[in-house]
């Protein structure tokens, strides 16, 4: 693959009366994106098979910004800036798949070569799609400290969004048309638009009783840009070109404290988000195996937990931390998806209600302890060289519950809790010059998956297996 990026920016200030500071800031950027791929693929015992002699998105992307803002000046009971932002960016996409003689072989199994020859062998997809995005944003942001111990902040934006581009498809070098299309899709053509103007900010009170305990609350709204999906669609099978924004709802109330002379720390936050029109990936099969995957929009989804922080000294030289945190992340409204591959041939759309949301463990808990002490208090030396030196050992222990590791949520994508520990031991002396280590990772060989996905062809589902047991070490030295 070949890919050339170029841009160019330009920055200027200008100092306004009594401090006030107006910034233009503009760019351009570009990438252009040269892949020349071929595909091996294949399941069951057919590992290894070339099935593409071609399997490229060739891409040339633009964008350009340009920004301007007035701020006041710092160090003052109150701050604000505000300005304009203007983005505009367009990503044209060449595709270009080519079927090899193995790949017509494995694809049109239960045909005769003929037929799989003259539908596949040498049969190409082109398609080509050309997304345009314009937008345009005011903003403003501001603080003002009400009193020494309390203080607000906040800020408001309101954007104007404009996307739109086409998507074209044809299948050549085929004599049976209609068969290479089980394996690409159908050949489509649409043109789409989408437009949209969504407010959004976000309002924090803060109050510092002193300087070891502070608390604070906060309301926001956040816009994620809706937009158009270009790709092979079929819109029998539920999709939709256009995706509408997500909007996010948050409440979130926090702690931060620290004890005993700041020894130790404590942080503890708690939250609920709700959002709208969550925008998530579905997918849908094509008869000859191929995954079409696209964006859409979950109606309600519901997000809602805690976190708890907490670290410091136990005891002289030893350090202690704890993390836990849980969130309650589901569809509280989801019946336009698609349904898992052990479901697929049923077709039409698949309810995730009440399903937890894909990437999401309701749990996730750290934790680590390390232990450091002069080594003169362990062997009572008096060498000048060991007396400045620093022993320390410590170790760390990782969890994480199930989760579904693919957004169709297939019962086979479900990954089980794991929990990992690792651990390390090494010297260093007193200045933090260098430092001589050795470590171990995932000490007790915990087998687990990370991500499990689909694949349609053969129907089966393949996972990236966590890292096993390992154990090394390391030198560094600051100059």
């Amino acid at each position: 693959m070949d890919q050339e990026t170029y841009g160019v920016s330009l920055n200027v200030g200008y100092q306004l009366p009594n401090q006030w500071k107006l910034e233009n800031i503009a760019s351009w950027r570009t990438w252009f994106w040269y892949p020349h791929n071929a595909l091996s693929d294949g399941a069951g015992n057919t590992p290894g098979l070339q099935l593409w002699s071609a399997d490229n998105n060739q891409v040339y992307e633009q964008n350009a910004t340009e920004e301007l803002r007035i701020s006041s000046p710092e160090n003052r009971r109150y701050q604000v800036t505000g300005g304009v932002f203007y983005m505009y960016e367009e990503v044209p996409d060449y595709i270009h798949n080519t079927i090899t003689a193995q790949g017509a072989k494995y694809l049109g199994y239960g045909y005769s070569p003929e037929i799989y020859n003259a539908a596949l062998n040498g049969a190409s997809q082109l398609a080509h799609d050309n997304p345009v995005t314009n937008e345009v944003a005011g903003y403003v942001r501001g603080k003002y400290k009400i009193t020494s111990k309390l203080e607000v902040e906040g800020g408001f934006r309101y954007s104007f969004v404009s996307k739109s581009g086409g998507y074209s498809s044809r299948i050549v070098n085929s004599a049976i048309p209609a068969m290479a299309a089980d394996v690409f899709g159908a050949p489509v053509s649409y043109h789409a638009t989408h437009r949209e103007h969504e407010p959004s900010g976000s309002l924090s009170i803060v109050y510092r009783a002193n300087e070891n305990h502070m608390l604070y609350a906060t309301y926001s709204r956040g816009v994620r840009n809706g937009g158009i999906n270009l790709v092979n669609l079929d819109i029998t099978e539920g999709a939709n070109p256009d995706v509408k924004p997500e909007i996010n709802d948050m409440f979130e109330f926090g702690l931060k404290n620290t004890f005993l002379h700041k020894r130790l720390f404590v942080n503890a936050t708690a939250f609920w988000n709700n959002v709208h029109n969550y925008i998530t990936s579905a997918s849908y099969y094509t008869s000859g195996g191929t995954t079409i995957s696209y964006l859409t929009n979950a109606k309600h989804v519901i997000s809602r937990g805690f976190e708890l922080d907490a670290r410091g000294v136990i005891i002289p030289g030893l350090e202690g931390r704890v993390s836990a945190s849980y969130t309650d992340a589901f569809y509280a409204s989801f019946n336009n998806a698609t349904h898992p591959l052990e479901s697929s041939n049923i077709g039409g759309l698949y309810s995730l209600t009440g399903n937890q949301v894909p990437l999401n463990s309701k749990w996730n808990l750290s934790t680590g302890l390390e232990y450091t002490v002069p080594i003169k208090n362990i062997g009572a030396t008096n060498n000048p060289f060991w007396s400045k030196l620093l022993f320390y050992v410590g170790a760390d222990y990782r969890y994480r519950s199930q989760y579904y590791a693919e957004p169709s949520e297939s019962r086979y994508t479900r990954i089980k809790p794991y929990g990992i520990l690792d651990a390390h031991v090494g010297i260093r002396p007193e200045s933090g010059k260098w430092d001589l280590s050795f470590w171990g990772h995932n000490m007790l060989d915990k087998r687990y998956f990370v991500t499990m996905t689909s694949l349609s062809a053969g129907a089966v589902f393949y996972g990236q297996l966590g890292d096993p047991a390992m154990f090394g070490g390391e030198f560094t030295y600051r100059m």
